[in-house]
Parts: structure tokens; sequence; C-alpha cells
């Protein structure tokens, strides 16, 4: 009766030069696959997509980009979340979660071909 989550990085992108800096970060788009013990086959994700600005960056504080691991990217955008957010996501989350389970091990019988790509 608990809900996990992964945190999955799809895109950093960043500028080659800002000052002294190199491979400084510009654009991380990432998200979380959320799932729940008790649909074991069931997901859902949520996206982040965090911008930093040229006033944003400061010397002091920069991290080499080959020193940058996913947990500090983790960090970094959800850096102004509170708990109460958190499960606010987890809430959303739920009834995909659920009918992601009860869609698994289905058969396909129609489908149209115009149709949106599965999340």
């Amino acid at each position: 009766m608990a809900f996990n989550r992964e945190f999955i990085v799809d895109q950093v992108l960043t500028h080659d030069q800002i000052d002294d800096m190199q491979n400084v970060i510009a654009v991380i788009k990432a998200r979380w696959k959320i799932t729940h013990s008790d649909y074991p086959n069931g997901f859902a994700y949520h996206a982040f997509n965090k911008y930093y600005y040229e006033g944003d960056f400061d010397l002091d504080n920069f991290i080499p980009i080959e020193d940058v691991t996913d947990a500090i990217l983790e960090q970094w955008v959800t850096s102004s979340m509170v708990p109460d957010t958190v499960n606010e996501i987890y809430v959303a989350a739920m009834p995909l979660i659920r009918a992601k389970d009860a869609e698994h091990g289905l058969t396909i019988h129609f489908q149209n071909p115009e149709a949106l790509p599965p999340v």
C-alpha cells in the first residue's frame, strides 16, 4: 500500500559557455514514473521542465556537467516542492495507475490509427 517513484531524465540542454563556465545546464526535462504496490502493473508519469536563464547562473555554485548526477538533477527540479505537492501528485496519479493496471494483459480488439499515442 505504498507509492514508489523512479526519476527518469529525458533531456538536458546546455549553453556551450557562459563566462568561464562550460556546458552550463539551461533546461532539464525529466519525469517521475509513479507506481503503487496495490496495482503492480499500473503506472503514471509526472513531467518536470526546469529552465535556467543566464542571470540565474553563479560561478560559486557551478557544478561541472560531468559531476551532475541524476540525484542532483532530481533535487534541482523538485527544489520548490513541498510535501503536500508530492501527495497531490500521487493522488492525481492514482486513477491512471489503477486504469493501467486494469488494462494490463488485455488484447487490443480495435485501435484507431489516428489515436493519440498511449502514455
